[in-house]
């Protein structure tokens, strides 16, 4: 996604409720948005979908802009965010999917094996880390707050968090890998956590 530079009073009018700078920050930024998710997607109407909902959480939470910092940061914190919760809903409706399907084969009995099996050692991984980094990490993946919103309850910096989830992401790959697991299907595992 290429970077913007936004005039800062297009944004000031933004948070104070103003539609017209609103519908300008969208124009500006509505097709890069738009082959950003679809690079992920690989579906044009899902891609539209995204954006869209990528707007309205930029809308919403348009008071916690921090004019000091990088507008465009905000806006791919926010598609990131919008992007992999759609990743991970299609993934657990073709699990789900998959599941009804195949429910009574030795395969799925199988997969279903591995994949409590995978958790059970990812919860293991998990609490072995250190009580705080294990606090931001279970923050962060388990409960789907932004390293903004973790930072602001635990009193710390947005930086120390994304130290944090990285060592812990880290911690946990070893401990996986120690497993036999191949790095795949571990990343793969990590995401949807």
């Amino acid at each position: 996604m290429k970077l913007l530079a936004i005039d800062i009073d297009y944004i000031r009018k933004m948070k104070r409720g103003d539609v017209d700078a609103f519908q300008t920050i969208y124009n500006l930024y509505c097709s890069d948005l738009l082959k950003f998710a679809f690079h992920f997607l690989k579906n044009k109407e899902e891609a539209e979908e995204v954006v869209q909902d990528i707007f309205l959480k930029i809308w919403d939470k348009k008071v916690l802009i921090d004019e000091k910092h990088s507008f465009n940061g905000f806006v791919f914190i926010i598609a990131k965010r919008v992007i992999l919760n759609k990743i991970r809903a299609k993934v657990k409706i073709r699990n789900v999917e998959i599941v009804s399907e195949h429910n009574t084969t030795k395969q799925n009995a199988q997969d279903i094996l591995v994949y409590k099996e995978l958790q059970e050692l990812s919860d293991k991984a998990i609490s072995t880390l250190p009580e705080k980094r294990k606090q931001i990490f279970i923050m962060s993946r388990k409960q789907g707050l932004s390293n903004k919103e973790i930072a602001k309850h635990l009193g710390i910096s947005d930086k120390t968090v994304e130290n944090q989830i990285g060592l812990a992401l880290k911690s946990i790959r070893e401990y996986l890998t120690k497993a036999e697991y191949s790095s795949a299907i571990l990343s793969l595992f990590l995401l949807l956590s």
